[in-house]
């Protein structure tokens, strides 16, 4: 379910939301930034495949994120691994957490 809006001049990469009926570490919904060709209203549900995990600590406790694909988006539903996306897709994302997400440190991998 997309269930975030921003109140500034950043925007999200792409969609962002959480995993209905999950749990992370942080006794929260497991995150899930799904990338897609459109954004979409807060508060919908969307067919999406797990690409990959970012591992990431906020305030101490585990805050991954997990990187899917809409399942329904012709040009990024073929795509099964993170490692497929282009580079500087993946930058963009980093960054996006780095600047905008307070998380202390953060950690990012996709290998």
């Amino acid at each position: 379910m997309v269930d975030r809006v921003l109140y500034s001049s950043v925007v999200y990469p792409h969609n962002y939301g959480f995993i209905p009926r999950t749990l992370c570490d942080d006794s929260d919904p497991m995150d899930v930034l799904v990338i897609m060709q459109e954004p979409v209203v807060p508060g919908c549900f969307l067919r999406a495949k797990a690409i990959g995990l970012m591992p990431m600590i906020d305030q101490g406790e585990a805050d991954d994120k997990i990187i899917a694909v809409c399942a329904d988006d012709p040009e990024y539903k073929h795509f099964n691994d993170i490692k497929e996306l282009p580079p500087h897709r993946l930058a963009e994302i980093r960054r996006f957490f780095e600047d905008c997400i307070l998380v202390d440190p953060l950690i990012f991998r996709y290998d």
